[in-house]
């Protein structure tokens, strides 16, 4: 993908069920961490039962294959609490063939003519969020909990998303590369250039 490009992110529910859905994020290119993108301010998400519009500029980590997460950059407006926000998911998928991308009124046009790229994760309810008083802490174990009856998560599954947990908890709290705000920064720095 060339920077600039959109992708729309669905995050589903084990069995394929809905999650949370954003069109016309933006492509910004690769490094050892993996793929990061760019969510616009102002960019919509839905799932069923709620929307909401995000405020400032986002960057989001989505990493290779062999991690089961996706990490999202906060600026620090007032409305938001956390510096990231680490949704631990299966390996994110990457293809082609988006039906439609709807793009906020201030995002990268350099894309028209695409048809954009779609990225797709199941989303395992466990977070590991960090405040922006580098406060760590995991959320929504009893959701983890009550999934894995409701919905049936295979024991593999189970013990992978709780290792991964463990294992970003760990990063996120000692500062590592890909969580680190030097990192964030050049890529929020990038995501600027694409819109000058």
């Amino acid at each position: 993908m060339a920077p600039g490009e959109l992708v729309r992110v669905c995050f589903l529910k084990w069995g394929g069920h809905p999650h949370w859905s954003g069109e016309g994020i933006v492509e910004l290119g690769e490094d050892e961490h993996g793929r990061w993108l760019g969510v616009t301010p102002g960019t919509r998400w839905t799932r069923p039962g709620g929307e909401f519009a995000t405020l400032g500029r986002q960057v989001m980590l989505v990493p290779p294959a062999d991690r089961w997460f996706v990490a999202t950059f906060y600026e620090p407006v007032a409305e938001y609490r956390w510096r990231i926000y680490v949704d631990i998911t299966t390996p994110a998928e990457l293809t082609d063939a988006v039906p439609s991308i709807v793009v906020p009124p201030d995002a990268v046009r350099t894309d028209v003519g695409r048809p954009g790229r779609l990225l797709t994760c199941v989303d395992l309810d466990l977070d590991v969020v960090q405040g922006f008083d580098g406060v760590v802490t995991v959320e929504d174990e009893d959701e983890f909990a009550a999934h894995q009856v409701q919905l049936g998560y295979p024991a593999d599954v189970v013990g992978r998303a709780d290792a991964e947990c463990t294992r970003v908890a760990r990063e996120v709290a000692r500062g590592a590369a890909g969580f680190a705000e030097p990192t964030v920064a050049l890529w929020r720095d990038r995501f600027a250039d694409l819109n000058r």
